[in-house]
């Protein structure tokens, strides 16, 4: 269970998003979102299994129009037989059917690029800190060799200005959900590819 931070409602692990006010649960690190909306406007996160599951089909079928039913996770196992999320990459169209009013909503892919890191050498910035998490950006030889994917790697934005330094785990699901740098507000660019 997790704790909206705007509106203090209880969600299940489960949920990306808050159940009551959509806001996005910016605690937990993932580089990949997939998300539908209701209006054009306000963009609104799948949950955990439901997003794995699309990505693994998005991995799967490069070139070819997969349908997907939606049936895991928190809404979606309630409702095993209503939706269908329509995936085609070729035409980078992307869609969730209600399929009793057979209402199609658009859905996009949204992803970190790894062109907005810099990345920065441990020891450049020993005695520095996160800003996302306050633990200390630590080089030990030893870490380093068991670091896979990523963890733990120092990065900055290469929007910001020098001078504060994160995990690259701690800022990628951030930058996922408000696209800017938490500390100078600059923007960031993040990979979206929406319903063509």
């Amino acid at each position: 269970m997790w704790t909206c931070v705007h509106c203090s409602f209880f969600n299940s692990n489960e949920s990306v998003a808050c159940e009551v006010c959509y806001r996005t649960d910016t605690s937990t690190s993932f580089e990949i979102v997939w998300e539908w909306t209701p209006d054009n406007q306000v963009w609104i996160p799948y949950d955990r299994p439901t997003c794995a599951r699309l990505e693994r089909n998005y991995h799967r079928h490069p070139t070819s129009l997969v349908k997907v039913a939606l049936d895991q996770g928190p809404y979606f196992s309630k409702h095993p037989h209503l939706y269908r999320f329509t995936l085609d990459r070729a035409s980078n169209d992307f869609h969730q059917t209600n399929l009793s009013t057979l209402r199609r909503r658009p859905a996009r892919r949204r992803s970190i690029r790894d062109d907005i890191f810099v990345v920065k050498d441990k020891k450049a910035v020993r005695g520095d800190r996160c800003i996302m998490c306050q633990e200390a950006c630590v080089y030990d030889e030893e870490e380093e060799e068991e670091e896979e994917d990523g963890e733990g790697e120092v990065v900055k934005l290469k929007a910001c200005e020098e001078g504060h330094y994160f995990h690259r785990e701690c800022i990628a699901g951030y930058v996922m959900m408000r696209a800017m740098c938490p500390v100078c507000f600059k923007a960031v660019q993040v990979r979206t590819e929406v319903e063509g």
